[in-house]
């Protein structure tokens, strides 16, 4: 049962298929996961993987040459059947359309050649269009909208999952439901379009989010041709086209130095840009600003730039100005965007430490939800009042926090400081009281020499429990012994950096249960590492970086049985490594700069260790 997209055919069908234990089987195939779990829920399904090269070509080839043997023709073609099959990116679909393209055309290299170079079959095949466009038209009308903004970004293009959902959310795509956050429903239209097989994830969290996601060619093509047919989008290009039109609200300028008023009109309502900042001054009604470069800028921007968007929702800027902190007319006119939600200027002074002041008058904007700054920004006064505010990363914990109390952001689910004093620990424990939603922190410890701090009494706050992600760096007092009370019992992330942990610490963290990533960073730990049978039951990736004490590292078998990563680099003294071929989940081992005697005996007499791990890396 070949596409199935409704989760309830299977069980009309089933009574007609009675199971007389015969051998037969049903083999259903769907784009939709929901449809192969409710056929059988108790298995997985089989997840089918994008064609290797070599299958690829031999797909392309058997469509084109449907009468003969592929290979009789092939000389004749050089490498073009190659640089197809590459251009399809491993999609069945692809490839039989293309292939049935190619078998109207004369098999010889120039015929091809003049297809290769158009590449207009892509965009122009009626039959690979119709059928990309069934599953397009099957879309809700909001899931429509998200997924032709796909067309903003070129070809190729790793998009950052986050990013793209704070876009949708500035654009209005998102319903801001009464017991949901806007966040997470567009989190489930971005997994939509994957089970749709319209998006392709490049890389998931260890949690199973989406981190980046990229667009197939052929399917940003009807991206493309969707968003023209309906004016939702225009992409301007150096490939001429580019006419003016009045009714263009979006915009993705994919070129430099290009007057982009004379191609969209002053209507404009969104704008990504991928080269230089263009003149935006007269966009009045812009409510997304976001550039997707990131390269380093010297010229400064205007100071008056921003000041007159007062309708901008999204500004990221990701290029690295060197001007831009000393300019404070820029966030002056910043500060003027009272309908911001995200500000994203993460890496506008990336090459410098130096602390970069943000004034006060940026958090008056109590739209904000997600402020991304560059590390060691001044944060928020004592008296600002951020309801709405979800992310806040980097900022610098101020002296005046102590004295006037911490700012008000009750929804905060992302919290970076950094330079964290130690006098600071029973106030920030009051602070963290009030915070219910709080998902993920990072501490940036400020310490000098051996100094240690008191431990902070994180489990007096109610939300303790449902935070998933702890980062301390610093000496966070371990002088006292070391106690699972100590760490959120839900956590599925910790990293511990400059610790001075004298005990070894496996003993009391293996009883997270729930921890999927362990990182330890620059710190003096013990000289031994033990885990028990029992411990880490679902621990996914460990990397042990620096460890100047650290000289054997034990695991009894049955323990860390679901690893499926570890890194281990700079770890000049460790000379014992555990019996790695229990770990039957384990498929990929970094080793970087360890000593030449533990490497001598993973190549030797204990390469029984390694040998079955897919992915060994060695530097």
């Amino acid at each position: 049962m070949d596409d199935v997209w409704r989760n309830d055919l299977w069980i009309q069908v089933r009574e007609a298929l009675p199971d007389v234990e015969n051998g037969s089987r049903v083999l259903i195939t769907t784009r939709f996961f929901d449809v192969a779990k409710r056929a059988d829920p108790t298995c997985d399904p089989y997840n089918l993987h994008f064609l290797s090269e070599e299958d690829s070509q031999e797909i392309l080839l058997r469509k084109a040459f449907p009468n003969m043997h592929p290979k009789a023709r092939c000389h004749d073609l050089s490498d073009l059947p190659k640089r197809f099959a590459l251009k399809c990116g491993g999609l069945p679909l692809a490839l039989v359309v293309v292939g049935g393209l190619l078998s109207r055309h004369p098999p010889t290299y120039n015929s091809w050649n003049k297809v290769f170079e158009k590449f207009s079959w892509l965009r122009d095949d009626e039959k690979c269009m119709t059928i990309l466009g069934t599953s397009y038209e099957d879309m809700p009308a909001v899931l429509k909208q998200c997924f032709m903004y796909f067309a903003s970004f070129p070809e190729d293009y790793t998009i950052k999952a986050k990013s793209l959902i704070r876009l949708w959310i500035a654009e209005g795509f998102i319903p801001e439901g009464d017991n949901t956050v806007m966040e997470e429903t567009a989190e489930t239209y971005l997994e939509d379009l994957i089970q749709r097989s319209m998006i392709q994830v490049s890389t998931r969290f260890m949690s199973g989010s989406v981190k980046y996601c990229r667009i197939h060619d052929i399917i940003r093509d009807l991206a493309i041709q969707k968003a023209k047919e309906c004016s939702f989008l225009k992409v301007i290009s150096d490939q001429g086209g580019n006419y003016c039109s009045s009714t263009i609200r979006r915009a993705a300028l994919h070129c430099n130095n290009l007057n982009i008023m004379e191609c969209t009109g002053p209507n404009l309502r969104s704008l990504l840009y991928f080269g230089d900042l263009p003149d935006i001054q007269k966009f009045k009604l812009l409510k997304v600003l976001s550039e997707m470069t990131g390269n380093e800028i010297t010229r400064p921007i205007e100071g008056d730039t921003f000041k007159m968007l007062s309708q901008l929702r999204y500004l990221g800027i990701c290029s690295c100005y060197s001007f831009f902190g000393a300019d404070s007319e820029l966030w002056k006119g910043i500060s003027h965007l009272r309908n911001l939600q995200t500000l994203d200027v993460s890496n506008v002074h990336r090459f410098t430490c130096d602390h970069m002041a943000i004034p006060d008058c940026i958090w008056n904007i109590t739209t904000l939800r997600h402020a991304i700054l560059p590390e060691h920004s001044s944060g928020p006064p004592s008296t600002a009042i951020l309801p709405k505010l979800q992310t806040l990363k980097t900022v610098r914990v101020r002296a005046q926090w102590l004295t006037d109390g911490w700012p008000k952001m009750p929804n905060i689910r992302v919290l970076r400081l950094s330079f964290f004093p130690p006098k600071y620990g029973e106030s920030f424990a009051t602070f963290l009281s009030g915070l219910y939603h709080l998902a993920s922190l990072h501490i940036n410890m400020h310490y000098k020499g051996s100094s240690t701090y008191d431990m902070l009494d994180l489990s007096s706050f109610p939300s303790y429990n449902h935070m998933q992600s702890l980062r301390v760096n610093g000496n966070w007092s371990w002088n006292k012994e070391l106690d699972i009370s100590l760490f959120p019992i839900h956590l599925t992330k910790l990293t511990l950096s400059f610790s001075n942990i004298q005990e070894d610490p496996m003993q009391v963290l293996e009883k997270l249960g729930s921890l999927r990533i362990l990182k330890f960073d620059s710190s003096y730990l013990g000289r031994l590492f033990t885990c028990s049978a029992s411990g880490f039951p679902f621990l996914e990736y460990l990397e042990l970086y620096c460890l100047e004490m650290l000289e054997e590292w034990t695991v009894e078998n049955g323990g860390m049985h679901m690893l499926k990563k570890i890194t281990i680099s700079c770890c000049y003294k460790l000379r014992v490594i555990p019996e790695l071929q229990h770990m039957t989940n384990l498929k990929e081992l970094s080793l970087v700069h360890i000593q030449a005697q533990l490497l001598d005996m993973l190549q030797g007499e204990e390469a029984y260790k390694i040998k079955q791990i897919p992915s060994i890396k060695i530097m």
